[in-house]
C-alpha cells in the first residue's frame, strides 16, 4: 500500500470566465423559433377570430359566472405585469452579459436552489 501524504494538494484554479460579446447576445438568440412559431399560428388565430364574430352564435358555449370571470382577468392581468417584466429584465442584463438574479428569477433561484439541496440530502416528503 502506497502511503497517504498529510499535505492536500491545493484545488487547481479556475480561470476567469470571459464576457460574452455582445454580437453573440442578439434579439434572434433570445427569440429563438418564436418568430417561425407566429408566423405559423397568425393564420389560424386571425381565421378564428373572424370566424367567431361572423357566426358568434355556433361558438357559443354559454360562459363561467360572473366572479370567475373577474377572478380570471385579475390572474391574467398579474400575470402579464409578470411576463412583462420578465421580458425587460432578459433584454437588459442578459444583453449586458449579466445573470438575471432579481424580479421573478428571483423566486426560481430558490426554487431550483431548494430542490436541488434536498436531492443532494436524499430528503423526501411524504405525502
Amino acid at each position: 500500500m502506497m502511503a497517504m501524504s498529510a499535505q492536500k494538494a491545493a484545488p487547481a484554479e479556475q480561470p476567469a470566465q470571459a464576457p460574452v460579446p455582445r454580437s453573440m447576445l442578439r434579439i434572434g438568440a433570445l427569440v429563438g423559433s418564436g418568430d417561425r412559431i407566429g408566423a405559423f399560428v397568425l393564420p389560424f388565430v386571425l381565421i378564428g377570430v373572424a370566424l367567431n364574430i361572423a357566426f358568434a352564435d355556433a361558438f357559443s358555449v354559454g360562459g363561467p359566472p360572473l366572479w370567475l370571470q373577474v377572478v380570471s382577468a385579475v390572474v391574467v392581468g398579474v400575470l402579464l405585469v409578470v411576463w412583462a417584466w420578465s421580458v425587460v429584465l432578459i433584454l437588459t442584463k442578459v444583453r449586458a452579459g449579466e445573470l438575471v438574479t432579481t424580479g421573478p428569477y428571483s423566486l426560481v433561484k430558490v426554487l431550483v436552489s431548494h430542490c436541488s439541496r434536498s436531492r443532494a440530502t436524499g430528503s423526501r416528503r411524504s405525502g
